[in-house]
């Protein structure tokens, strides 16, 4: 989560955002997030957590809270995996 959202949260959102892009910058970060994970039957809910955690990050405007939702995510994930 910490390598992850400093790429996507940190430094790609902010720089197409800034170039005048808002749009572009959530949609397009929240698409190349799910990608990245290269799980094609996942794609469509990553994408949606990743424009939750731009949210989360626009909310707070600081990039612990995206870590921090990220790292929750992945960790309630994990659980369920084994409880089964």
């Amino acid at each position: 989560p910490i390598a992850e959202e400093i790429l996507f949260r940190g430094i790609l959102y902010p720089v197409i955002k800034q170039i005048g892009h808002p749009n572009l910058a959530a949609i397009g970060t929240a698409i190349l997030f799910a990608l990245f994970h290269v799980n094609l039957l996942t794609f469509a809910s990553l994408t949606v957590v990743a424009l939750g955690l731009i949210a989360v990050y626009e909310l707070t405007d600081n990039l612990l809270a995206p870590i921090t939702a990220h790292a929750v995510f992945n960790a309630s994930n994990l659980i369920m995996l084994f409880s089964q």
